[in-house]
């Protein structure tokens, strides 16, 4: 052969004989001629019979197809399958991507779900002192992140300090969309308020919400209030924001017997009330 020429078939069959591979063999070759264009591939459609296939669009793979003289096909990728987790709840999105079985993502904190909670606008563990509700028939709020939609049934603060003497009918605290709409209320919380610990105020029927911000909001009335545990009592923990965004506010005052169907003018409040939803 001269130098620079090229073959004009190719050897794809190996030694299985006992002959020399790289020596073209007659009846053993698939003509260079079948590729035209970058991307070709060169497919059997039988016994010792060759075709040329050409690329594909871009971003389609290449499928069996039994009803095609090559038995393949470019295709658009359907597939859409979402793989079983072999480990806790599913979780959104799809992927064609396999995992190890004992694949996991471990948490680096502790969230609202490990608590027995769908949310909460802090983790707990971070409160570092608590506050009496400053004054009778004040409205006090605090903002919470809703990254789903769920079911709402009871809304939580915790007492470190009970209420005294506090008035029949005249506790309450509610759930309040970030426009500042009611969305529910509980139940009076006259007597749940002189228990320490965790409080559970069941709302007056189950809210199914949106992923969003809300408020939650409590006032109370009596001779003592019940103080709440909050994370920092500095003026930054409404850095950068105003009014009617307050992260944690103090709004209505002069409430009694129910909440306001709508937040009133909100006042910056520097007390991070600790707060819950389940």
């Amino acid at each position: 052969m001269a130098t620079g020429a090229y073959p004009t078939s190719v050897n794809v069959v190996t030694n299985e004989l006992g002959y020399d591979a790289s020596v073209l063999q007659p009846g053993d070759t698939v003509l260079q001629a079948l590729a035209d264009a970058k991307g070709d591939l060169v497919v059997a459609t039988g016994a010792d019979a060759f075709t040329r296939l050409p690329a594909g669009t871009n971003g389609h793979v290449l499928k069996a197809a039994s009803g095609q003289s090559t038995g393949l096909q470019w295709a658009a990728q359907t597939d859409t399958t979402t793989l079983p987790n072999t480990s806790g709840t599913a979780s959104a999105g799809t992927s064609l991507l396999g995992a190890p079985a004992d694949h996991v993502h471990p948490a680096s904190a502790f969230g609202a779900g490990d608590h027995g909670l769908l949310g909460w606008n802090f983790d707990p563990a971070l409160s570092i002192g608590s506050t009496i509700l400053g004054a009778n028939g004040t409205l006090y709020l605090a903002r919470i992140k809703v990254p789903k939609a769920i079911t709402v049934t009871n809304l939580h603060v915790h007492c470190t300090s009970v209420g005294a003497t506090l008035t029949t009918g005249r506790n309450f605290a509610a759930l309040f969309t970030a426009a500042g709409a009611r969305v529910a209320s509980t139940v009076d919380q006259s007597t749940a308020w002189t228990s320490l610990g965790l409080q559970t105020m069941a709302l007056t029927s189950a809210q199914a919400i949106a992923a969003g911000d809300y408020y939650v909001g409590f006032y109370g009335n009596g001779s003592t209030l019940p103080t709440f545990a909050r994370g920092t009592s500095l003026s930054a923990a409404n850095t950068g924001l105003a009014a009617p965004n307050f992260r944690f506010a103090s709004a209505d005052t002069g409430l009694t017997t129910a909440m306001p169907s709508n937040i009133g003018a909100q006042t910056a409040l520097s007390v991070a009330y600790w707060v819950g939803l389940s």
